[in-house]
């Protein structure tokens, strides 16, 4: 009876312990959630089904992700509009919201997005759903190295879910280019490992022995989450479970600690980027690196090669892309000359630095810039310029990433870090992928 007792328990610890032991992989730190407008089989995910089921709004999981009330608190100071000052729905009001004495009162470089037509649908909660999800594992991460869990000790980590409204056109959902990242406090990183491990298993369980391409065989390949590929249709399979299970114990709104976002026109030519901390009662703008509470800037600041430049920006004091832009080097019609190159070759180190996690943490740059840099750095290549590697990221290019991501076009208004543009077209930044290998390979070191 003792030895069948002692069996029972080393059963019992080797499957509580069967999380602990699966490597996570890209996918299970940096989830998309794979989402389409039609249902029918494609190309890319391989599967039917839109995956609408599984962009979950922001009341669908037990706490929330966010309150009414706090969404609504948000709303005001992100985006308020209308005769009140309230965020209102309605698309038919004028530039400005109808109360020009609110809106003028308030220093364009903050509120830049109150002077704009955004989406009216944007102020309706149930317009938003979550799209994506990250750990961040350290935000003070440049000079430390991540053996052993002690070496945590002094970081703030953060579960970053990425939220996007979207509308029904023609029968059919679709995104609008605008986001907002609600990011929670993660109490205990062993924690999150392990239910981030739990996920994982499950994951494996449904994945395994398919494949859809080459890259769905090479785990350490950014891509849509695999496992929620096989759920498009219904959303009610273990995976889609697991996943929200997760969600529903680290993404309460209870645990919010402040909201990134972005916004755009509905001509999507105006942008604005701001973050605010949620203190439990009431949201506060907090500064930007850029010198304001809002990176801000639209198409009458646009140069004549169609990139953004802000004064904010200019006058800021960290590391950011400003002087891609200045004095007009990327404005040119002409070709660069010889000089011009050299010198924005040069330039490229303060690239490769914004776009690398060992060497500028997320409080060391401004929100703009970290959307930008995968634009910028295109826009160079374009350009003929050679790019230096001072600073860059150890293991970049050596990656895998999702043909479809890097496929993408980034164009001066491409600002996405890892979400969907107006017609799914799906954006991952290289800030994003480095941020992502980074997270994997420390993981794997402190919780093998």
């Amino acid at each position: 009876m003792q030895s069948l007792y002692r069996f029972i328990v080393a059963a019992l610890l080797l499957s509580a312990g069967s999380a602990q032991a699966v490597p996570l992989e890209s996918t299970d730190v940096s989830v998309l959630i794979p989402l389409k407008a039609f249902s029918d089989k494609d190309e890319i995910f391989k599967t039917s089904g839109t995956g609408m089921c599984n962009a979950l709004g922001l009341g669908q999981i037990p706490g929330g992700f966010l309150t009414a009330s706090q969404f609504s608190a948000f709303a005001f100071e992100a985006f308020a509009r209308g005769p009140s000052g309230q965020c209102n729905s309605r698309n038919d009001l004028p530039v400005g919201g109808g109360n020009d004495a609110h809106v003028l009162g308030r220093t364009p470089s903050q509120h830049l997005a109150l002077f704009r037509s955004i989406p009216g649908r944007a102020c309706n909660q149930a317009n938003w759903k979550v799209v994506s999800f990250r750990l961040n594992l350290c935000v003070e991460r440049p000079g430390k190295t991540f053996r052993y869990p002690s070496d945590l000790e002094g970081c703030t980590s953060q579960l970053r879910v990425v939220a996007q409204p979207f509308f029904t056109g023609d029968g059919a959902p679709f995104p609008d280019d605008m986001a907002m990242h609600l990011i929670y406090k993660v109490p205990s990183v062993a924690q999150i490992v392990t239910d981030l491990k739990a996920f994982a298993d499950v994951t494996r369980t449904a994945t395994a022995g398919k494949s859809w391409d080459e890259y769905d065989s090479k785990p350490s390949t950014l891509r849509p989450h695999p496992g929620l590929r096989l759920e498009m249709s219904s959303c009610n399979g273990s995976v889609s479970k697991a996943y929200r299970t997760f969600l529903g114990k680290h993404a309460k709104s209870s645990m919010l600690d402040k909201i990134a976002f972005l916004t755009s026109s509905t001509v999507q030519t105006q942008w604005t980027m701001g973050e605010m901390r949620w203190n439990g009662k009431q949201f506060s703008f907090l500064d930007t690196r850029a010198g304001g509470s809002f990176d801000s800037f639209s198409s009458e600041v646009f140069d004549v090669a169609g990139f953004p430049i802000n004064g904010a920006l200019k006058n800021s004091k960290v590391r950011n892309v400003a002087q891609f832009y200045l004095p007009n080097a990327l404005g040119k019609k002409s070709a660069l000359t010889s000089d011009e190159k050299k010198q924005l070759t040069s330039k490229s180190a303060t690239l490769n630095a914004i776009e690398n996690p060992h060497a500028i943490g997320n409080d060391n740059t401004n929100c703009m810039s970290c959307h930008l840099t995968t634009s910028v750095r295109t826009e160079l290549i374009n350009r003929d310029v050679t790019l230096g590697t001072v600073e860059r990221y150890p293991f970049q290019g050596q990656f895998p990433v999702w043909p479809p991501f890097e496929e993408d076009l980034r164009g001066p208004t491409n600002f996405r870090n890892f979400g969907y543009g107006p017609g799914f077209e799906m954006g991952v930044a290289r800030r994003t992928i480095n941020e992502t290998h980074d997270t994997v390979q420390a993981l794997k070191s402190m919780f093998p």
